[in-house]
């Protein structure tokens, strides 16, 4: 089966990474998958690569910054004459529209109503009314574009055949618009733990110059909406231990933070790097206050930190504490520095509960939360939408 995966984010930015896990496994099961997806920087440039099986295209975008997220009307252009120039005399097509923004939902529309094609639409997160756009600075700006960001999260979902959904939240919010449940799936950011392993500690710290003697802290991701609230745990955390940093990856630099606490910042790193940087921690942040944003979401580094054999340190928020709960996984604590605080400080002084959380994490996700249970789904979605479309072609 040919298939179009539709993302907004830059390479390698946050849901990209869930396109390219369900792409690579779709790819090894037999099936061609595209990916178009942002260039981090070209205006006017494509660039087309072979990652792992999987074609991904990377579009210019004319924005910067917090825009270059969907909204180039140029790009949305680009994308769609792209999409009907590869793709206008294909029949075995699927298309996989990642959220609904415009440089999305209007190449993946095109691409339906032009080859009578399956699509299907992922919601990842909860954009507008109420959701992230409240939660994102400067806040005047989003208080006027959620308006905008509502109409394209919520105007399209009913060209879908099907949906996906990253959690229970948005599932709901789809019925309660009036989608029917038994089109939408429930489809999680798991786990990939072929290639997030468990690494010596010392060897990674030594490999990546970190101190030895250390207890650290991690927190990988581009959303930082509550990372203060552990910023300032850690802080208050160094009066009473001395020997205690924070890493942080992939988001911007925080070393500007200033005070007395270690922190390494090292920036966008590769996948390996990434488990390096996993493998020298202690503890893994999952910091989320009960805002209707977190709710709805379902944190890909969640997947990483399990694979890596981290214990999680978090708040009772959202589908993942549900099921980390039921799992009998991840120290949870109330969304508060204090709360942080404490069930750290729990943690660097019980070095076998460390390993005990960490361990279990990781057979959690080798037998039950990873990317290949979550493909058998998918496929299977897929190939029901390929069977009826191909029926409606042949009694046209």
């Amino acid at each position: 089966m040919e298939i179009v995966y539709l993302n907004h984010n830059v390479i390698w930015h946050s849901a990209f990474h869930r396109c390219f896990h369900l792409a690579k496994f779709l790819v090894k099961r037999g099936h061609r998958v595209t990916i178009i997806t942002n260039s981090p920087k070209n205006r006017f440039f494509w660039k087309i690569s072979d990652i792992e099986g999987v074609q991904v295209v990377e579009s210019p975008d004319l924005f910067m910054g917090p825009l270059r997220t969907g909204w180039d009307p140029i790009n949305v252009f680009r994308r769609s004459v792209w999409c009907m120039s590869k793709w206008n005399k294909k029949n075995d097509v699927l298309v996989h529209a990642f959220d609904s923004r415009p440089t999305v939902i209007h190449p993946a529309l095109a691409l339906k109503q032009a080859l009578h094609c399956p699509l299907v639409i992922d919601w990842g997160d909860w954009w507008g009314h109420g959701g992230a756009a409240r939660l994102r600075k400067p806040f005047w700006i989003n208080f006027i574009f959620e308006p905008v960001e509502t109409y394209y999260e919520e105007s399209f979902k009913f060209e879908a055949d099907w949906l996906t959904c990253v959690s229970e939240p948005l599932r709901d919010r789809a019925v309660a618009l009036g989608y029917p449940r038994e089109h939408i799936e429930i489809i999680r950011n798991a786990s990939d733990p072929v290639e997030i392993r468990m690494l010596d500690r010392t060897e990674c710290r030594h490999a990546l110059g970190l101190k030895q003697d250390m207890f650290y802290a991690i927190f990988s991701g581009y959303v930082l909406y509550d990372l203060d609230m552990v910023f300032h745990s850690l802080a208050a955390l160094t009066a009473m231990h001395d020997r205690v940093g924070l890493i942080v990856t992939g988001a911007a630099d925080v070393t500007s933070w200033g005070c007395q606490l270690e922190i390494v910042s090292p920036g966008t790193v590769s996948r390996a790097q990434l488990n390096q940087y996993l493998c020298s921690a202690n503890a893994a942040l999952m910091p989320l206050s009960g805002h209707l944003a977190n709710e709805a979401r379902f944190p890909g580094k969640v997947g990483d930190y399990l694979a890596a054999g981290l214990p999680i340190v978090m708040n009772r928020v959202g589908d993942i504490a549900r099921i980390l709960q039921q799992a009998n996984l991840g120290v949870f604590c109330e969304p508060t520095p204090q709360g942080f605080g404490k069930a750290l400080s729990a943690l660097l002084q019980h070095p076998e509960e460390q390993r005990r959380l960490g361990q279990r994490g990781r057979e959690f996700a080798e037998t039950q939360f990873n990317w290949e249970h979550e493909v058998d789904r998918i496929e299977a979605i897929y190939q029901k939408l390929s069977v009826a479309s191909q029926s409606r072609t042949r009694t046209r």
